[in-house]
This record gives C-alpha cells, sequence and structure tokens, in this order.
C-alpha cells in the first residue's frame, strides 16, 4: 500500500516548538480536560483527492487532483455535517492529551480536474488557455502504463483524465497532541496528529474527456474558502467504474487556534483539520483514489454530556 503523506511545514515547525516545551517547559495551571458531549460546528470541507497509479504503474504518477496552490477548481468549499460527537480527553500533563475522535465526511464530486504538467490552473487561466492541453496532463503516460485504455484516448483530439465520485467514510481513531495552556480552562494552539480505521463506501468512475474546459468566470466564493473556477469534462468517455466498500486508514492532523473549556459549555474558535485516506480498488489496473480534505471550522460548541 503506498500513500504521499506529508506533513505541511508550518505545522512541522509549530509541532517541534510545542514538544520543546513538553520537554523543558513548566506550568501551574490545573489544566481542565474535555468532556465528552454532544457539539455542533460551523464550517467547511475542501477537497483535495488525488487519483493515483497502482502497484504496477513503476512511475506512481499522480494523474488526477486538483491544483493546491492558486486556482481552484470545482472546489468550492462545502457545509459539512454540523453534529459530532466528542468523547473524553486524557491529560498526561498540563499541556499534553490524548482522546478518540469518531468522523463522518461524504465527498462528492464531478469533473474532478487533471494533474497538471509543467504548468499550473493559473498560468493556463492567465494565458487565456481554457481548454487544458494534453501535453500538460499525464494522459500519454497513462496511456502507456495501462494500454486497454489506448484505443479511446487515440480517438480523442485533445484528451484529459477526469473523475466522478460519491463516497462517505466513517472513522474511529485516536490523537494525541500539544496546547499551550493560558489558564485551566483557556488554550491556545492545540494541535494533534491522529490515527485511525474507517470504513469507505461509494463509488468513483475514471473519464477521458475531450477536452477538459476550465470557466472563463470566476465564481465567487461560497463559502470562507475563496472563489473557485469550474472544470468541464466534455465529451465524457467513461473508462471505467468501480465500488468502494472496504476498511482502510486515516491519517489527522487538527489545530485549534483558541479553545475555551467550561464546565456547561466549550467552544473553540478557528480550527483547520486535515483528513487523509487511502482506498485501494478492487479493479484490476484502475486508479486508486487517495481521498483527502480539509475542514475549516469558524466555531466548534460542545455541551458536555
Amino acid at each position: 500500500m503506498r500513500s504521499r503523506f506529508f506533513l505541511p511545514i508550518f505545522l512541522l515547525h509549530y509541532l517541534i516548538i510545542l514538544i520543546l516545551l513538553l520537554a523543558f517547559g513548566e506550568y501551574a495551571f490545573a489544566t481542565k480536560p474535555r468532556k465528552a458531549g454532544i457539539g455542533l460546528k460551523y464550517g467547511y470541507t475542501t477537497d483535495e483527492t488525488r487519483f493515483e497509479g497502482t502497484r504496477d504503474d513503476e512511475n506512481t504518477n499522480t494523474y488526477i487532483a486538483a491544483d493546491g496552490w492558486g486556482e481552484s477548481i470545482n472546489n468550492p468549499g462545502t457545509t459539512h455535517i454540523p453534529i459530532f460527537v466528542q468523547f473524553d480527553e486524557n491529560l498526561m500533563n498540563e499541556f499534553s492529551f490524548s482522546y478518540w475522535f469518531f468522523d463522518l465526511t461524504r465527498l462528492i464530486q464531478t469533473g474532478h480536474p487533471p494533474q497538471l504538467s509543467g504548468t499550473s490552473y493559473s498560468d493556463l487561466v492567465n494565458k487565456k488557455t481554457y481548454s487544458v492541453p494534453t501535453e500538460n496532463t499525464f494522459t500519454s503516460a497513462f496511456s502507456e502504463n495501462y494500454p486497454k485504455y489506448s484505443s479511446v484516448i487515440d480517438n480523442a483530439s485533445n484528451p484529459s483524465l477526469s473523475a466522478d465520485y460519491y463516497v462517505t467514510k466513517l472513522t474511529f481513531g485516536k490523537t494525541w497532541g500539544v496546547f499551550i495552556p493560558v489558564s485551566d480552562r483557556h488554550r491556545l494552539g492545540s494541535l494533534g496528529v491522529g490515527v485511525g480505521i474507517n470504513y469507505i463506501e461509494g463509488n468513483y468512475q475514471i473519464n477521458i474527456c475531450d477536452p477538459y474546459q476550465l470557466s472563463s468566470e470566476f465564481h465567487e466564493p461560497k463559502s470562507v474558502m475563496g472563489g473557485f473556477r469550474e472544470g468541464f469534462c466534455l465529451k465524457k468517455t467513461e473508462l471505467y467504474s468501480t465500488k468502494i466498500n472496504h476498511f482502510s486508514w486515516e491519517i489527522t492532523m487538527p489545530l485549534i487556534i483558541y479553545s475555551y473549556i467550561g464546565e456547561t459549555i466549550e467552544f473553540n474558535l478557528g480550527e483547520f483539520a486535515y483528513y487523509h485516506s487511502y482506498a485501494s480498488s478492487e479493479y484490476e489496473d484502475a486508479l486508486d483514489p487517495a481521498f483527502r480534505s480539509r475542514d475549516f471550522n469558524i466555531l466548534k460548541i460542545v455541551v458536555p454530556l
């Protein structure tokens, strides 16, 4: 099983600083732990799913993926499920914690864009190139590594790969982390790393577009995640489709800017969370999806049970 998981640089620096605090710091606060409860959150999810080559693909290319920088394609940010369950937190000392977590995420996408090579979507838009050139994608490499689809690709004049998918993930796991205690009930910079087992159910479809077309208009943001540009798979031809219904693993990294932990209510401001799941398909010679997403919660409120 292969994964391309990385820790963002700013989180890595932050984690190093807090680990040093954990090793050398001394605080007198009798920090209060988070309690189990039912919560409400207001925020958005952005989809960063990637489709990668199987084990037989020697170059292990990424063929379909949203551009992580610059133009956001078909990724306006969607309101996620607002209700969640929180479990009791275990404080290992005044500034480190662990807790069990449960997460429910749904990812839905039509026309997930091709991964680009030698350029970016921002560069294409700046040049007013709205039909993605096949030479700037990994379509030729895909045709070479998966020759059973070559005839379909060769029949297109400007082919690009694209994906449609609808998946639901149920995850249960454990998170460990550190924070900066301001007082017994106030915290800053809670940062954690968690590992969980999830059940993924849904389906995905890999298509050839002729071409993959970008909208000339930049759409205003539907969420605080910023604006986005639409992408369309024109003259769509399905290469294959497959179902997913199996267990996998997930890594998550939550960061909360500020927390107040009271006896009757808890609220958190500015939460960022990154999720990465790998789900190999049962289809032979199919691209494997790595379901990635980012959550941004403006506010999370928990009522202890």
